[in-house]
């Protein structure tokens, strides 16, 4: 089945790259990320006062890797997409907006 044009010219514009969206689909990177968010609702609700400390701790703990992570992604999503527009991948029309 050949593509068409258009899909060819939508491919070079996914956000992230093949081998990033490979690896959020495993199931534990699914998981630390669920993790993740609900510590940071943990924390911004201030549930946590409802526990012991320790439950503040492993919170802190998931919240500060899915910070780190989603800080690796905005760097590879903001690489990818200066890539994308210093090739000549990216077709820009002109649209009657702009005459």
């Amino acid at each position: 089945m050949e593509k068409n044009e258009i899909e060819k010219e939508m491919e070079c514009l996914y956000i992230l790259l093949d081998n990033i969206l490979k690896i959020q689909s495993y199931p534990l990177i699914r998981i630390l990320r669920f993790l993740g968010a609900s510590s940071f609702l943990l924390i911004l609700s201030k549930n946590y006062l409802n526990y012991d400390y320790y439950v503040l701790y492993i919170s802190m703990l998931f919240a500060t890797t899915f910070t780190i992570y989603h800080l690796i992604i905005t760097f590879y999503r903001i690489k990818h997409m200066i890539k994308i527009l210093k090739s000549n991948e990216l077709i820009i029309r002109n649209s009657p907006l702009d005459k």
